[in-house]
């Protein structure tokens, strides 16, 4: 087994064996569906996009059966304090090598970047019904990732509105938020910035560096609501109208954003969408950083 370490465009007989490779995977979509992802021919972009990124391929007789990528980024906490924490993301392995060490392998790789480069705090996201990373951790030299909090990934159909509800005023948007990279590197669309009277986001896809598909072959083309900043519910709640009114004049179908999975105002918006929202679940995962709320881009898990 042989393992790549990628920092830009990966060259085409691995762009091929890695357009392979993403099509063992699949992801839920809802209760009763699924998706796939591809990065295409540029693996590497959406990585880039975040900051600076290593791709970990592992690689057995011209065939990726697994991978890893490592990002540099910077955390604000909560308190209005940052520092610099590593993004460890797109951890996968093909099912048929997940007993033979292969993310073990690529792990190890990725440590021995991250202890050189003297960063001691680390975070990954997974998608709840995945491996949790504590599982993985904690041995051959790797720190224990701890469960630092959870997520609701929202992902709002733009052919319908939110219907008005009933709202609180109590809504504390004070979490710790990972930020940096270079979005526009992965957008389609240039990036916007939407605001409305108490709170603000920034529009954008991620079609240029990972695309979703379908079961049936179509696309799942979504916009993402980012940076979401907020002092009340009403304007949380009248900014993600904004945002979906906006993406529908775009073209896209769908409008991702995420919130910490306590947040009152999760259920809400799945109310005020009448049942045409759909609700996914994820966990962040990490070592020397602190447990709490987390806010979490969608277009970057």
């Amino acid at each position: 087994m042989k393992i790549h370490c990628l920092t830009q465009t990966p060259p085409p007989e691995l762009a091929n064996a890695l357009a392979a490779f993403e099509q063992e995977f699949r992801y839920p979509l809802g209760p009763a569906d699924s998706f796939s992802i591809s990065h295409g021919e540029d693996y590497t972009r959406f990585f880039r996009s975040m900051g600076e990124a290593r791709v970990y391929l592992a690689e057995l007789n011209g065939v990726i059966i697994g991978a890893l990528a490592s990002i540099n980024r910077h955390v604000r906490m909560a308190d209005g304090t940052s520092l610099p924490a590593v993004y460890l993301c797109d951890a996968k392995v093909v099912e048929k090598h997940r007993s033979k060490m292969v993310l073990g392998r690529l792990v190890m790789a990725a440590r021995d970047q991250i202890l050189a480069s003297g960063n001691k705090a680390a975070f990954s996201v997974v998608m709840h019904g995945s491996i949790p990373t504590d599982q993985h951790t904690g041995r051959l030299g790797i720190p224990k990732f701890d469960e630092l909090g959870k997520l609701a990934i929202l992902r709002f159909d733009t052919r319908a509105t939110l219907h008005d509800i009933s709202l609180t005023d109590q809504c504390n948007e004070l979490c710790h938020r990972p930020y940096g990279g270079d979005p526009d590197l992965t957008s389609e669309i240039t990036s916007q910035t939407l605001s409305v009277d108490g709170a603000s986001g920034i529009l954008l896809d991620t079609r240029r560096g990972k695309r979703l598909w379908k079961n049936d072959g179509t696309e799942l083309a979504s916009l993402h609501l980012t940076a979401l900043h907020f002092t009340s519910a009403s304007a949380l709640f009248h900014l993600i109208q904004t945002a979906i009114a906006k993406s529908s004049e775009l073209g896209y179908p769908g409008l991702f954003t995420a919130l910490p999975a306590s947040h009152p105002m999760v259920h809400p918006l799945l109310d005020a969408s009448g049942g045409t929202a759909t609700l996914a679940g994820a966990s962040v995962y990490g070592t020397a950083l602190p447990e709490g709320h987390w806010m979490i881009n969608t277009s970057e898990i």
